[in-house]
This record gives structure tokens, sequence and C-alpha cells, in this order.
């Protein structure tokens, strides 16, 4: 019922919602096995290979957050021109803590 309501007011209304801007992420590596607290992205392959440590997520191909997983679900199917973002650690726990569907990421390499 909420949600309707919040619907019908902004669009009577005509109000847009703000672009947020994305949410810069720097990843431990690519395509390398996921160590203590590390974040590796995955791409390009079947599955990220990983244990149940962790959580994981699915971005589009344009860096959006399509999908959070469940901590202690591993080795996570990586869908046609999808990438994976995988964490250990402390950087599962900040998957869980800061990444929503729909949000739009921009990653950097930790050099």
């Amino acid at each position: 019922v909420a949600e309707a309501c919040v619907e019908v007011i902004v669009s009577k209304a005509k109000l847009t919602q703000k672009p947020t801007a994305a949410k810069t992420v720097e990843v431990d590596g690519i395509n390398t096995g996921r160590g203590a607290d590390e974040l590796i992205l995955y791409v390009g392959k079947a599955s990220t290979g990983t244990n149940g440590w962790g959580v994981e997520a699915v971005l589009s191909s344009s860096m959006k957050v399509e999908k959070v997983g469940k901590y202690g679900v591993g080795n996570t199917t990586i869908p046609a021109g999808k990438m994976v973002l995988s964490g250990h650690g402390k950087k599962s726990t900040w998957i869980l803590e800061n990444l929503k569907e729909g949000q739009q990421l921009s990653l950097t390499l930790k050099a």
C-alpha cells in the first residue's frame, strides 16, 4: 500500500529520481584466486570457482549491480556478458552492507 501511495505522489507531482553517482570500488584482482579479505572481479569465465566462505554479486556489462548473493554461497555461475564481484572476510561484509540491486559501480584495480 505504501509503495502505491508513493507511486501516485511521484506521478502527480511529476517528481523524478535524482541520479546518483557511481560507487567507486577498489578490487584486489581480476580472475585470480580469492584470498583472505579480498575483493576479486571475475569476468569471461563459466564460474568464479570460489569456496562458500564469502559473498558474490552479479554485475551487468555496464557495471550495475544485478544481484547480491548470500553469505556462504560460492562458485557463482557467471552469466554471458556479465561479471561477478566476489568478496571474502571483511570484503564479504562490505558487499552485504554497501551493494544494492540497481546500483551503478565504478571499479579500480588495487596497485
